[in-house]
């Protein structure tokens, strides 16, 4: 069977995400803000490669935060880390968004 690959242009996502009831009702508000950003920052493709000094901004600037936010999100199986990825100055902890 031959697989099929919407992508959906109307611009939509641009302005909103949907964060699913289960992430709402097992985390807390700090890994919903992160999971909610990694999100929006993926886009179409699934894929977050926004970096860690952006995502720290947005959950208040605190890295030790962050990286146990991160973990939690890991360890539920919500984000993927798939790799490294080459960035303007330097590469880049890439994550997945998974359903």
């Amino acid at each position: 069977m031959e697989d099929i690959k919407i992508i959906d242009e109307s611009g939509d996502k641009k302005y909103f995400s949907l964060l699913p009831h289960y992430i709402l009702n097992h985390s807390s508000a700090v890994d919903q803000a992160l999971y909610w950003q990694m999100k929006r920052y993926a886009g179409e493709s699934g894929v977050c490669f926004a970096t860690q000094e952006t995502l720290m901004k947005k959950l208040g600037g605190v890295r030790k935060i962050l990286i146990k936010s991160i973990d939690y999100l890991l360890k539920k199986g919500w984000v993927e880390y798939v790799g490294m990825t080459e960035g303007k100055t330097r590469p880049i902890k890439t994550y997945k968004i998974k359903d």
